[in-house]
């Protein structure tokens, strides 16, 4: 068996990650332990945490939680819902730890959470249901940077089973799609770069750094991006970026994804990358019932239509769009005054 020092179980709350962890403990001769049950050991019930300090302290003390963990071997952890959304508690444990994410369907999760919602703050409402629904949407992208394990269907011996197995060999290098955080803004911006120089306008770049930082920290951030890795959960190199705002149809009635961005880097090519990530911008419009994902194309830029036109995207050529910038938009807004 590959040498591993704990196997952490992230994933949305009940697929099983307490069920499936004591099963998976029991067969390697590791000690299993709960983050959820550890916080409440010491600060008490996770309800009243959220209820008289917030979830800000509650999120704090997790990290508290991951750092003493991660200094320890031989352990099976299963962490809650959101712990592995933060950046910090997951360079905590990739160094040492082999991370899988257990996985249910909308459906599966609400019938096991249905007992057990009054102590389950964030299902503690009128439709659990539209809940999970949206929190889903919001932590998908999170998780599927993640090696996945469903538990549809599957017992928990046989999900154990699995992650017993995959723990018996070394860890590969793979593709990773996650979300970027504003640490990831002095990258962004050499994708950025990279991508007007391919694109042969490399003097019509304003963004900074610090702006698109700023911008990703502010209130309500202007776009998102999703970045490509090549690697491990421990250890990888960003290949490729999507940076992506939301949109609305005014005959579909309802929003959608514009994709600004869609950039790899050239030594990257053919790896799968390019698709990885619209793959994945196309599970978050789906998440968020969104209607459509759209993009531009430069229309000398046939590799690139080739590509879109294999993975099923209508190249719309008799739409010409329009763009006002600079002293021209400024001549415009002030037409409108006289």
């Amino acid at each position: 068996m590959a040498e591993v020092a704990n196997v952490v179980l992230a994933g949305f709350m009940g697929t099983g990650k307490t069920t499936v962890g004591k099963l998976v403990a029991k067969q390697l001769g590791f000690e299993f332990v709960d983050t959820d049950a550890l916080i409440e050991r010491q600060y008490g019930p996770i309800p009243h945490i959220f209820a008289d300090k917030g979830e800000a302290v509650f999120r704090e003390m997790e990290r508290d939680i991951v750092a003493d963990l991660a200094g320890r071997s031989d352990h099976v952890i299963a962490t809650g819902g959101r712990l592995l959304l933060d950046p910090v508690n997951i360079d905590a444990f990739a160094a040492a730890s082999r991370i899988f994410c257990l996985s249910a369907s909308i459906d599966e999760i609400a019938a096991r959470v249905d007992q057990t919602r009054s102590l389950r703050p964030l299902l503690d409402v009128d439709d659990p249901h539209e809940r999970i629904r949206d929190l889903l949407a919001e932590r998908g992208p999170h998780y599927r940077r993640f090696v996945q394990v469903p538990t549809n269907g599957r017992l928990p011996s046989e999900v154990a089973d699995d992650i017993v197995e995959r723990c018996s060999v070394e860890a590969v290098e793979r593709l990773i799609v996650r979300p970027a955080t504003p640490d990831d803004a002095e990258q962004i911006h050499r994708f950025i770069h990279a991508l007007a120089v391919y694109e042969r306008e490399p003097d019509a770049v304003e963004a900074t750094p610090s702006i698109i930082r700023d911008q990703m920290l502010s209130s309500r951030p202007p776009f998102e991006c999703l970045v490509a890795e090549v690697g491990t959960d421990a250890r990888s190199v960003p290949v490729g970026f999507a940076l992506f705002f939301t949109s609305y149809s005014t005959w579909k009635g309802r929003s959608g994804i514009f994709l600004e961005d869609l950039f790899v880097m050239p030594e990257h090519r053919g790896t799968g990358a390019g698709k990885a990530l619209l793959a994945a911008l196309a599970q978050v419009t789906n998440e968020r019932d969104y209607a459509r994902l759209e993009w531009q194309v430069l229309d000398w830029n046939e590799p690139s239509i080739r590509f879109y036109e294999a993975l099923g995207a209508d190249v719309m050529r008799e739409w010409l769009p329009c763009r006002v910038s600079g002293d021209e938009l400024m001549q415009l807004a002030e037409a409108g005054l006289g």
